[in-house]
Order: structure tokens, then C-alpha cells, then sequence
């Protein structure tokens, strides 16, 4: 009896089809490839004395065939790999607008980082994005634009997320963004009001949201002049460490 090798193929090309190829490698006998339910036969006869190409040939047709099935499956593979970095991407994307609660760091050396940005001059456009950038307040909810106005004699500081946000993360992003205006607010000694806007995503729907934090509720949170805390490194130590310890 013949010993036969036989080496089966199986790629998935969707959720339904599949190719089946089995060939027999000593004997080259009988290539049969099974596709979708339906056989189709490829065969060459031998006896051992003819010295013509065939065998040649069919192996060819075989290498071929082969080919053409590994490059499918390779290109689904690929195909499937895009596919799941997008979902990864769209993930990261959600976390970034607002989905996690930033954990502030109350350590004497980011105090310190932090008061050596302070912001005398709040028309010094430099200044400021330096402090929101050492803050790392992208990592709220990712880009964003700020504006300063005059509201009733107070200065306000607008900050603007462009990026929307999801419903499920708006508590979250709101509590991480009071946190920072306090902060601001002791860092910024003009500035008694930070406000922020971002458009709120639910379902199909988008909607503009505001939300803001003034002195008095900095004082209320902080249970003394939000001011003060920015009067020093230390001082100013000690507001991250109630605010941590509020979280």
C-alpha cells in the first residue's frame, strides 16, 4: 500500500467560505482541492517509466495553487490586523476624552514643577500654555484652545476641548477638570474663574456642554482663599494634597 503524506490547507477567507487543499506529496498521484462543498480533480498517472515534464508541470501547478491561497490568507490576515488597531486607536481615544480620573500628584517635587510655572500675566500666552502643558491637561480630554475674557470685572480663563466627549464620561471629566481650575487659580493670581467647553457625544447626538469653577467654590472646596495656596511651593503642595485626598 502506498504511503501517503497528506498536508491540509485550512484558511478562513469570511465567516462561511473556507479552502480545503490536500495533495499527496510522495506519489503526486491525485491532487483533489475541496472548495466550498464542491470537488474538483486534478490528476497525473504514472508507472514508473515515462520520462516526459508532467510531473513537472503539476508541480508547478500546485506550487501555484498553493501561492494563491497563502497570499489570500495574508492578506486577510493583514486586513484583520488593521481592522483591530483601529478598534485599539478608537479605545485610546476614549479614554483621552475625559473617560479616566486623573490621580493627582501631591509629591513636593511636582508642587514645585508646578509653582515655578506660575503665571504672573495671564495675557502672556507663553506662560500659560506652558502651565497647562506641565499640568498635562491634554490628558484630559485630549486638544484644546484657550481664551481669556473679562466677565463683570473678573478674568476668565476659557478652555475649549475639541475633541467630543462621551455621556458616560462627562462626571469624570468635570471632576478632573475642577481640580484643575482650582489649580489654576492659585497658579494664576488674575484669574478668578476657569470655565470649560467640550461637545458632549451621545449616540448620534452631539450637544455643547459649559462648566466652570469660580473663587468662591475654590474657597468652599479648599476651605480658604484659593490665592493663598499659590502664595509658595509649600503652600501650594498643600492644595494637591486636599484635593488628592478629596478624590
Amino acid at each position: 500500500p502506498l504511503q501517503q503524506s497528506v498536508c491540509t490547507i485550512d484558511l478562513q477567507l469570511s465567516h462561511t467560505r473556507h479552502i480545503k487543499m490536500l495533495y499527496i506529496i510522495q506519489t503526486l498521484k491525485c491532487i483533489d482541492i475541496i472548495r466550498d462543498g464542491g470537488w474538483y480533480e486534478m490528476s497525473k498517472f504514472s508507472d514508473g517509466s515515462r520520462t516526459d515534464d508532467s510531473g513537472r508541470k503539476m508541480k508547478l501547478v500546485l506550487a501555484g495553487l498553493i501561492a494563491a491561497v497563502l497570499g489570500a490568507g495574508a492578506v486577510m490576515f493583514a486586513a484583520g490586523m488593521a481592522a483591530k488597531n483601529r478598534e485599539t486607536s478608537a479605545e485610546t481615544g476614549e479614554a483621552a476624552a475625559g473617560g479616566e480620573l486623573i490621580e493627582i500628584d501631591f509629591s513636593a517635587g511636582n508642587a514645585e514643577k508646578l509653582y515655578d510655572c506660575r503665571v504672573e500675566d495671564v495675557n502672556d500666552s507663553a506662560a500659560v500654555a506652558k502651565l497647562l502643558e506641565t499640568m498635562g491637561l491634554a490628558d484630559i480630554a485630549g486638544r484644546y484652545t484657550t481664551t481669556v475674557i473679562n466677565e463683570d470685572g473678573v478674568r476668565v480663563l476659557i478652555i475649549s476641548f475639541t475633541e467630543p466627549v462621551r455621556k458616560k464620561n462627562e462626571e469624570v471629566l468635570d471632576k478632573n477638570m475642577k481640580n484643575c481650575a482650582y489649580q489654576l487659580m492659585a497658579l494664576m493670581p488674575e484669574v478668578g474663574k476657569v470655565q470649560w467647553t467640550y461637545m458632549l457625544s451621545s449616540g448620534d447626538t452631539e450637544e455643547s456642554v459649559s462648566a466652570s469653577a469660580d473663587e468662591a467654590a475654590a474657597t468652599e472646596m479648599l476651605s480658604g482663599d484659593v490665592k493663598e495656596y499659590g502664595a509658595s511651593a509649600a503652600d501650594f503642595e498643600k492644595l494637591l494634597k486636599i484635593l488628592a485626598e478629596a478624590e
